[in-house]
């Protein structure tokens, strides 16, 4: 996939919402191009981007000073609109159009929220099949295998290379390694 797809899953620009004079707010029909000279006729009639402010991460739950390794803690702060927030950040991060690879720390995080980022990574599995070359799932160290044997299975199918560990340090190292230098 090219930058123009990468530009049509992921501009907001054209989507913003916007208050009417009746209080009511519209959302302007996106163009078919993203407002960038992109094709972008093969996007989902539905496909509602977010829209945060810039194209840096803004929430203390992702971390970029790692860069190009975004690690994600998901854990018990991460809950109701906490997670809207996380996503609007990862949105932010896949704006960049920079190759990236991301470590999920799952091990505190509580399962309905694992499985909201898991639909994000799901809804966007084309800008990341573009973008990202290898994520990291961070476990509890009792789980570390049985999540091993999963994602050895075929039973996770996401675009990158995937792997669990125990620690976030582990899963940096290993996600680096796979990152173009």
């Amino acid at each position: 996939m090219g930058s123009d797809a990468v530009a049509c899953l992921l501009d907001v620009g054209a989507a913003a919402v916007h208050p009417t004079s009746d209080g009511s707010q519209e959302r302007p029909a996106r163009p078919r191009d993203g407002g960038r000279g992109a094709d972008c006729s093969s996007m989902p009639p539905d496909h509602e981007p977010r829209e945060p402010a810039s194209t840096e991460a803004s929430d203390p739950a992702v971390d970029t000073s790692r860069w190009p390794v975004v690690v994600v803690v998901i854990d018990e702060a991460v809950t109701g609109p906490r997670v809207d927030e996380v996503t609007a950040a990862l949105d932010a991060v896949l704006r960049r159009r920079e190759r990236v690879g991301f470590v999920f720390d799952y091990a505190r995080g509580p399962m309905d929220v694992q499985q909201r980022i898991s639909m994000w990574l799901a809804e966007r599995v084309d800008a990341l099949r573009a973008l990202v070359p290898a994520a990291v799932t961070v476990v509890a160290p009792e789980r570390v295998d049985h999540v091993r044997s999963m994602i050895a299975s075929g039973m996770f199918t996401m675009p990158f290379d995937s792997w669990a560990t125990a620690t976030i340090d582990d899963g940096v190292a290993w996600v680096a390694e796979r990152l173009p230098s």
